[in-house]
């Protein structure tokens, strides 16, 4: 992997996503109990507006060939933005909205960054690369809910879905100039 730039780059930025994006259920309950006074059936409203952003994102990026350094940094960049402007939104079916933007920006990236490694990578460690992949993905999320939940109890849901918003597009923009700097190309399917 150390030969292999792009991949390390990918995974510094999905570890960033990992751990402070992708914890909706502490945000998404904390919005619905406490900003918007609503209970457990507007939770699973609000999971079900990200799922429906979740299913075009997922279509979205079938059709795509290629991921690019610069795309995958902007997609990560806007679902970054996108949680920062969902911080910002008071009324419900704005939020609603919203919520259907960030899962399309999240669940893209996911396939990009997904699909850039596994191109990326030799196909005879490609399995424990992508191993090390998930783990960054699925395990960072609990170390960055335990922050999440500090902030979300200390600050707000609005604070903490500004600051996981904010981190995940200056991450974006950090590993946007790291592959820049190394003139990376695309990752093309095979």
């Amino acid at each position: 992997m150390a030969g292999h730039p792009r991949i390390i780059i990918t995974i510094v930025l999905v570890f960033f996503i990992g751990t402070f994006g992708f914890n909706f259920p502490i945000i998404l309950t904390a919005y619905s109990g406490k900003v918007f006074d609503g209970g457990s059936a507007l939770y699973g409203v609000l999971n079900s507006m990200m799922a429906i952003g979740s299913v075009f994102g997922a279509m979205m990026a079938a059709r795509r060939e290629t991921v690019t350094p610069r795309r995958l940094s902007v997609t990560a960049a806007a679902f970054g933005a996108a949680l920062f402007v969902l911080s910002l939104i008071g009324w419900l079916p704005l939020f609603m909205v919203g919520l259907v933007l960030t899962g399309l920006a999240g669940v893209s990236f996911n396939a990009m960054a997904n699909a850039s490694v596994q191109l990326e990578s030799e196909p005879t460690v490609r399995g424990r690369v992508m191993s090390l992949y998930f783990v960054v993905m699925m395990g960072t999320t609990p170390l960055g809910s335990l922050i999440t939940g500090w902030v979300t109890d200390t600050y707000g849901a609005p604070t903490a879905l500004a600051l996981s918003g904010a981190i995940c597009a200056a991450a974006a923009g950090g590993c946007f100039l790291a592959f820049q700097r190394l003139g990376l190309r695309p990752a093309e399917a095979l």
